[in-house]
């Protein structure tokens, strides 16, 4: 369920950043970075439209800034009882598990084609085991950058 957003939403958010002293810099950013997301979503609001727009900017140019702007208004709509969970969490997690099932998926593939080529058990067992560690370091190293 998508909430509205309204302009006093916005003025509020700039207040609560003033009052987390952030730099001004940094709220003029914000607040433009979040005018962009809300053009984007018919100044609405759920984790699904922010899982479909962290896929849409990701590897453009600022959209770390632009998510780490959408990060703080997901927290600032917590903090203010708007929503009862962390949209922005939300939609991340949306985003592994649709990548997790399209990788579940894929070794389920490829362990076939390991068969069609008449692997050992114990090869196609230590070639997924392999798979795995390497998915799970990429999973705990993922936002560490």
């Amino acid at each position: 369920m998508a909430i509205s957003i309204l302009p006093q939403h916005l003025n509020s958010y700039s207040l609560w950043l003033q009052k987390r002293q952030y730099q001004s810099n940094t709220i003029r950013n914000y607040l433009q970075d979040l005018k962009t997301f809300l053009t984007y979503s018919n100044f609405q609001i759920s984790s699904e439209i922010i899982k479909n727009y962290i896929q849409e900017i990701t590897g453009k140019n600022n959209s770390k800034r632009h998510l780490a702007s959408l990060a703080s208004f997901c927290q600032f709509l917590l903090n203010q009882h708007i929503t009862q969970s962390n949209l922005f969490r939300k939609g991340q997690r949306k985003i592994r598990h649709a990548r997790n099932e399209d990788i579940n998926s894929l070794l389920i593939q490829y362990q076939e084609q390991l068969k069609k080529e008449n692997k050992s058990n114990l090869t196609i067992k230590n070639y997924l085991n392999d798979i795995h560690q390497y998915l799970d370091w990429l999973n705990q190293n993922e936002f560490q950058e």
